[in-house]
């Protein structure tokens, strides 16, 4: 736990956070396919019922997303990423 419901979880040297709020959970940089899996699984078992709702990506490299994704970009900066 870094402070209140945000979370750290580790993968080797790389990190990655997780906000927990009534709503369901906000997942930050879910590193790699086969992490994302396995902190898939920690999340249902160690916060049941509650569905990750948002991941936030700050890079869009296939390494880190898997298969390609659909961002979701705030207009203000949509043309200047595209």
């Amino acid at each position: 736990m870094v402070r209140g419901s945000l979370f750290r979880a580790r993968d080797g040297a790389r990190t990655t956070l997780f906000l927990v709020t009534p709503e369901g959970i906000l997942l930050t940089d879910p590193l790699n396919v086969e992490f994302a899996r396995w902190l898939k699984s920690e999340l249902d078992t160690r916060f049941p019922g509650q569905p990750v709702r948002y991941v936030v990506y700050s890079a869009s490299t296939q390494r880190r997303t898997g298969p390609p994704v659909t961002p979701i970009l705030h207009p203000s900066i949509a043309t200047s990423v595209s």
